[in-house]
């Protein structure tokens, strides 16, 4: 992955971070501005056990 592909300053779009699994997370989160507070931490949870499984993973597989 390129420098140019990751900007944790946040830059004008959307972050990448060239793993799937956390980009959809990422994605999922900054869809949260346009959704009611009440669907919030459902979105939270989901996406921390869905960080928890691509931490978890086996690099090799």
């Amino acid at each position: 992955m390129s420098e140019a592909e990751f900007d944790p300053a946040g830059g004008s779009g959307p972050v990448r971070t060239g793993v799937t699994a956390v980009d959809e997370v990422l994605a999922a989160v900054d869809d949260l501005s346009d959704a009611p507070v009440e669907q919030h931490a459902a979105v939270f949870g989901s996406g921390h056990d869905a960080l928890r499984r691509a931490l978890d993973a086996d690099p090799g597989a």
